[in-house]
Formats: structure tokens, sequence, C-alpha cells
């Protein structure tokens, strides 16, 4: 069998987001986020949708233990696009996210930098390593 290769530049853009509505409200189901990003996807062009990879996570710091996701876009080679308009889909993917599960914080990473994705009125949230 003949395999043909195509090439891109490595490029990766992930969102960590946490599973509850705010610090102490209820939590949202992994089918509630792969329907928000589905209909967040199909709003967009073509040229500006990209896929995602949905990966679950536990974040922790000091006795503060929260659920989360990892979203994570990258260079697809089948279907290329300019590092900026993955970065701009997972912002705006990022904003749209925390509108619709009520996130105060939101991380983006990207081989460049680490951007947090903040709301004017965000609560104080739990004191890491305090009980």
């Amino acid at each position: 069998m003949e395999v043909k290769f195509k090439k891109e530049s490595f490029y990766e853009a992930r969102l960590y987001i946490g599973s509850r509505r705010g610090y102490n409200g209820p939590v949202y189901s992994q089918w509630e986020l792969n329907q928000a990003i589905g209909d967040f996807q199909l709003l967009q062009s073509t040229e500006r949708a990209c896929a995602v990879r949905i990966t679950s996570t536990t974040f922790q710091f000091g006795t503060y233990v929260e659920a989360g996701w990892e979203i994570a876009a990258i260079q697809y080679p089948r279907f290329p696009k300019d590092e900026a308009v993955i970065k701009r889909f997972m912002v705006e993917l990022g904003q749209h996210l925390m509108e619709k599960f009520g996130q105060n914080r939101i991380s983006l990473a990207t081989p460049e930098e680490v951007v947090l994705l903040e709301r004017p009125d965000a609560e104080a949230g739990p004191n890491p390593g305090k009980s």
C-alpha cells in the first residue's frame, strides 16, 4: 500500500475549562460541552472552523480539586489554516464557553504563551491551599 504524506508546521492551541458553573455552581456534563462546541463550530465559516479534541482532566492546587476539560485544536495537514486563524477560533470558542457555562476564567495555551480569559466581574474563587 502506498501512503501519501502531507506535512505542516506544528501548531496547537488548548483551552482549559473547569466543569462547574462559577466555583460553586452545578457541574455540567461533557455531553453539554460537546453540544456547545458543536453549535459554535456550525456558526463558523469553513475557513474559520476548527476541529477539536476534548480530553477530561483534573485541576488541583493545594486542597482545591476540580474536574474539567482540555479542548485542543491542531494544525491539521488535511485542511491547513493560518496559526492566527486557529488561535482566533480558540479565543472566540473560549469566550463562547465562558458565557454558556458561567466560567470566570479559561486559560488558552499556545506554543508561545498562556493567556487568561477572565470575566471583568470574576469571583475571587477558592483560596488554593486553604481548607
